[in-house]
């Protein structure tokens, strides 16, 4: 019997020994972080790659009576994370290099939301090249905005330009046209 008693307090002192209690130690710990959602302003705009050459081509009798008009579908692309303008300005007049210009206000340009914009915008109508001068402006932003741009060289004036020729043929006129985009 002492023996069983013996064996008895081995093994009550062995599962005692065993027994790991766990405890925290001190008080609980906590840490705060402050969290920041920073929206940047962004504002792109973009002319259509195939379009960055826009050719208002005099090719008949009545082109040079009456003028030309090209219409430029999804010329230009914007994405702006609010309201915005865009202005549009010539570098100066079209000129073809050998002295003679032809006016930039003889081209009157009309923009209208293009291919699934439905951004309610306030479109400046016809717009002649000159200064700078606002074509579309609005009071929200989008993603993939695309509008429609008209290059509008219809004159009041009937063949007004007979005798711009060269004489050796086609005569080109240029100017470069810059679209800006700011917040609004």
């Amino acid at each position: 019997m002492k023996k069983n008693v013996l064996v008895l307090v081995l093994i009550i002192i062995s599962c005692v020994l065993n027994i790991k209690e766990v405890k925290a130690e001190g008080p609980v710990k906590s840490a705060t972080v402050n969290l920041n959602i920073v929206l940047n302003p962004i504002q792109t705009i973009t002319v259509t790659a195939t379009q960055n050459v826009v050719d208002i081509n005099y090719k008949t009798i009545d082109d040079y009576e009456t003028g030309v008009s090209v219409t430029q579908n999804d010329h230009l692309n914007v994405f702006s994370t609010g309201g915005f303008t865009v202005s549009v300005e010539p570098d100066g007049n079209l000129s073809n290099g050998d002295g003679k210009e032809i006016e930039a206000s003889d081209v009157i340009l009309f923009a209208e939301n293009g291919t699934g914009n439905d951004v309610e915008n306030t479109i400046s109508g016809a717009i002649a090249l000159g200064k700078e001068k606002t074509l579309i402006s609005s009071d929200t932003g989008g993603r993939n905005l695309m509008y429609n741009v008209t290059y509008n060289n219809i004159t009041e004036t009937k063949d007004k330009y007979i005798n711009y020729y060269k004489n050796n043929g086609v005569n080109t006129f240029k100017a470069s046209i810059t679209y800006t985009i700011a917040a609004k």
